[in-house]
This record gives structure tokens, sequence and C-alpha cells, in this order.
């Protein structure tokens, strides 16, 4: 700040000075020989003193900022690099994570489908034994009452005879297995 204050307080003298000589000479002192050391004296002094607060004063304060703004960006740059490694291997693990759940579900659906399976093939069996059994008692109930009609085809056929008789006739009578037989022809 005190450097301000000088530096000002400076050119202001300097300044009036010149004014002054520049009035009395009656012309521009700029251009009077007279003043050109004294021209060249003052350039010299203040381009040094500028140089001086620029390169001890500015320039620092230009470069600290500069650095730190590097240093910002070196800092955002690693740690993007850092979250960037971070994301990677997550993704990664969730990627390992989704293969092994697509393995397990996989093993999971083969397993209830095999079980499935099982149970369903033991149920198939279970139904055509059923079948079978079934089938076999029919034809064994078919087989049997074959047998029982062959056995008793003369009262059939008698029980028959009368009743058609019966109805044609409108009498009752009943037939007899003897006379059955004579007329198939049969003895006993």
């Amino acid at each position: 700040m005190n450097h301000r204050i000088i530096s000002w307080f400076c050119s202001i003298l300097l300044f009036q000075s010149n004014y002054v000589f520049a009035e009395e000479s009656g012309g521009m002192p700029q251009l009077n020989p007279e003043y050109y050391s004294s021209q060249i004296f003052w350039l010299i002094f203040f381009f040094s003193i500028l140089f001086l607060l620029s390169h001890f004063y500015f320039l620092p304060k230009i470069t600290s900022i500069r650095s730190k703004r590097e240093e910002l960006i070196n800092e955002c740059i690693s740690e993007s690099k850092k979250i960037n490694d971070e994301i990677e291997t997550i993704v990664a693990k969730m990627e390992q994570d989704l293969e092994k759940a697509k393995e397990d579900f996989d093993v999971a659906i083969k397993k209830a489908f095999d079980q499935n399976k099982e149970i369903y093939e033991e149920k198939i069996k279970l139904i055509n034994e059923g079948f079978e059994n079934k089938k076999v008692k029919l034809s064994k109930n078919f087989f049997d009452s074959k047998i029982d009609i062959t056995k008793n085809i003369q009262k059939y056929s008698i029980s028959l005879s009368d009743q058609i008789y019966q109805i044609i006739m409108k009498e009752k009578i009943k037939g007899n297995v003897n006379e059955f037989k004579e007329i198939i022809g049969e003895d006993s």
C-alpha cells in the first residue's frame, strides 16, 4: 500500500514539473533536446519500477494462482481417475455377480425341471399301472361274463323266448331247459 502512495506521489510531482517547464518554453517539452536525458532517466525509472512491481508483486501472485489452479486440476484429474477405477471395479464385480446369479438360476431351474420330470414320470407310471390293472380286471370280467353267458345261454334263450311269446301271443308260458335241448338237438 505504501509503495502505491509513493509511486503516485512521485508521478504527480513529475507531471507537475514537466507541465510547468512545457508552459515556460512555449512548446512541447518532448521534442526539446534539452530534456532528452531527463526523459530517458524517467523512462528507465518508471519502466524499472513497473518491471519490479510486476516481477516481484504481480507475477508471484499470478504464478501462485496458476500453481493452485494446476494443483486443483491435477487433484480433480487424479480423483476422477480413482473414481473411474472404482466404477470399473464395481461394474466388473456386478457383471461377475450377474453371471454367477445366472448360473445359479440355471442350475436351480434345471434341478426343478429334473425333479418335476421325475414326478411326472412317476405319475404317468402310476396312471399306466392303473390303466393296466383296470384293463386286466375288465378283461377278466369280460372273460368271466363270456363264460357265464355261454354256460347260461340256455336259460337266457328260454327267458327271451318266453318274453317274445308273451308279447306276440299274449299268453304267459314258462319254457323248460329240456325242451330247449330237444329243439337244438342236444341230448342230456
